[in-house]
């Protein structure tokens, strides 16, 4: 391979698929840090005289931004709303210098105020307005002729009664099927979050306790009852990233969608909804290093989350990084005892071992993208050689690449379909959060995921008792894979077997499930292991009390009322009433019947669509 500027991700590839001694010197039976030891040498011997790698990116071009512009306009022309908003974010995206100088801010400001008028033309107000605002904080100097239309467009819109669809539930003539009981009626939605002093992400309901286990692991469980639909993780991630194909739709920074962009001041792959944010991301999050390696980057896989974590470390924490016996990160026992979405908790959180846990093959691309990722840090003046111990910095980037196989998380945003329920899932990024990190799984967990951009917030989707511990899941739930393919996914990717009771009494996936009665014991209050036997007394399978089964099935088909009255008020766009309902058929199912009860199954999709929408509107 030729000397000189060379893209570090083709570097990396070549060491590994052409370079004998990396197979000859670096083995499974080699302690890790020998090993990367050898990575180190072997790196330095092939490529002893490069100076800086390769810049990898598509910088700005204002011939380009014009052209796109008026391809936009074109489009505009034509009423192609979409091919329309297309072009101008791309032109904004490669216009020259946005931020130095005064013409290329006027004239972003320009393709911004063009793709209000997209928007105004489709009646989409809410985006109208916030390209009205983002084409103001943009350029604070606007031409006349341009601000002349944006209050055109914001008087018309004002102007009109029927712009608006965020009126209030209840209104005068909005006639709903809402079914309210009194107790329903009553329900407060209170989304006030209260944490804990040793856990400021998590509710003061939850506590940290020891795993007895597996080796005295971490977990975490109620201190006191806990509601469906009670909030009991917000955090903020330590790192995140944004997978690749939601560039054009997001901010880069904080992931929520975009709807004016903001360009980057380099590179036109990335963009941003505020300046404050753009800001943000290149001078505290690392991409004024990482912006013109940006397409070597995206080759490294999920090496894009471990640099930015590594960068965190580097830039809160400089002093662990340095020579001659850097200052340790402070500690209680290895782990804080106060756990926080910052990176000294991020650092102590838990990691897979690489070498029982992780293909050696994946261990290898991680040594030798670390060290391409240190020498890029020392190409962008992050870290100095002589000052910075770079083998440590490697270790460390190591340390947090298990981790990724451990536990990043992944961000999801739920799509709708007509009846406003959950249809898909679509990845939009990864992140590592720390308290969330905490929670075990279960293929059938007690919680689930709200995201606002890169903010995490976990609800209760049934009650979860004092003492019971609150899970997660990490990959496939019960209802729609069997044990043997649940298993078998759960020790590929995390090497552990599930004790959980989905996997302790091997349930049957939902679709075999419907029609059969689990019931819950009014005495014990557990749950009977198998389905309903008889029609009128059913003995507790673990405390032998006579069960009324009619009253049981009186109650669940008040429940079954419950759950279509709530669906019905989500279909018409009540969502806080359509929440109370939900809440109230869950706490009532769970009264009469226990998991794996089809009832409770069938309805968690519609629970999380109703929770997932009002915490959208009402609490972000």
């Amino acid at each position: 391979m030729k000397q000189g500027k060379v893209k570090f991700h083709e570097i990396v590839n070549h060491l590994l698929a052409n370079v004998a001694s990396v197979n000859e010197k670096i083995t499974p039976n080699n302690p890790l840090d020998v090993n990367l030891q050898e990575a180190w040498n072997i790196f330095e011997e092939k490529f002893p005289y490069y100076e800086e790698f390769a810049h990898w990116f598509n910088g700005k071009d204002q011939k380009l931004s014009d052209k796109l512009k008026d391809a936009g306009n074109k489009a505009y022309k034509e009423k192609k709303f979409d091919d329309a908003r297309r072009m101008y974010r791309l032109s904004i995206q490669v216009a020259g210098a946005p931020y130095t100088a005064n013409a290329s801010r006027q004239f972003i400001s320009t393709v911004l105020s063009n793709m209000s008028a997209t928007y105004y033309e489709e009646e989409d107000w809410d985006n109208c307005v916030k390209c009205i605002r983002g084409c103001r904080d943009f350029c604070k100097d606007l031409k006349p002729s341009i601000e002349k239309k944006l209050q055109g467009r914001e008087n018309r819109i004002n102007s009109t009664d029927t712009n608006f669809d965020d009126f209030e539930e209840g209104a005068p003539g909005d006639f709903r099927p809402t079914g309210l009981s009194k107790e329903e009626a009553d329900l407060e939605l209170n989304f006030d979050f209260v944490s804990n002093d040793d856990l400021p992400n998590v509710t003061y309901k939850a506590e940290i306790a020891k795993d007895a286990k597996y080796g005295g692991g971490r977990l975490m469980r109620a201190t006191e009852d806990i509601e469906p639909g009670e909030l009991i993780i917000v955090e903020q991630p330590v790192a995140s990233c944004l997978v690749p194909n939601q560039y054009p739709f997001r901010c880069y920074h904080c992931a929520k969608k975009l709807i004016a962009p903001f360009p980057c001041r380099q590179c036109r792959g990335v963009a941003y909804c505020s300046e404050k944010c753009e800001k943000t991301s290149w001078y505290d999050e690392g991409h004024s290093i990482e912006c013109a390696h940006h397409a070597s980057i995206i080759q490294s896989g999920g090496c894009h989350l471990v640099f930015r974590t590594l960068y965190r470390g580097i830039k809160k924490n400089p002093e662990f990084f340095k020579k001659n016996g850097g200052k340790d990160l402070p500690k209680v026992n290895k782990r804080p005892d106060v756990l926080a979405s910052d990176y000294i908790s991020q650092h102590y959180s838990h990691a897979q071992n690489p070498d029982t846990d992780v293909d050696f093959e994946i261990v290898k691309g991680y040594m030798f993208f670390g060290i391409a990722f240190v020498k890029m840090l020392v190409q962008g003046g992050i870290l100095d050689p002589e000052e910075h111990d770079l083998f440590k910095v490697s270790q460390v980037f190591l340390k947090h690449a298990f981790q990724n196989q451990a536990n990043a998380v992944c961000l999801q945003e739920s799509t709708y379909n007509n009846n406003r329920t959950i249809q898909e899932y679509t990845p939009f990024a990864t992140g590592f959060f720390p308290s969330v990190a905490l929670m075990n799984h279960s293929c059938y967990p007690n919680t689930s995921f709200v995201f606002n951009g890169t903010k995490a917030h976990v609800i209760a989707t049934s009650h979860i008792s004092a003492g019971e511990q609150i899970f997660n899941n990490y990959g496939m739930l019960f209802t729609m894979s069997d044990k043997r393919e649940r298993s078998e996914d759960l020790l590929e990717r995390y090497h552990f077997v599930c004790e959980c009771d989905c996997c302790k009494y091997d349930w049957p996936i939902m679709s075999k499930l419907k029609g059969t009665r689990y019931l819950k014991c009014p005495a014990c209050f557990k749950t009977s292991t198998h389905g309903l036997l008889k029609s009128v007394k059913e003995s507790c399978t673990h405390c032998k009390h006579q069960i009324d089964v009619q009253n049981c099935l009186q109650g669940l088909g008040q429940v079954m009322l419950k759950k279509g009255l709530a669906a019905e008020t989500l279909k018409a766009g009540d969502l806080k009433n359509a929440f109370k309902q939900a809440i109230s058929a869950v706490k009532q199912a769970h009264i009469y019947v226990g998991l794996p009860d089809y009832e409770i199954l069938d309805f968690r999709e519609i629970f999380l669509s109703i929770a997932e929408q009002y915490i959208q509107k009402y609490v972000f």
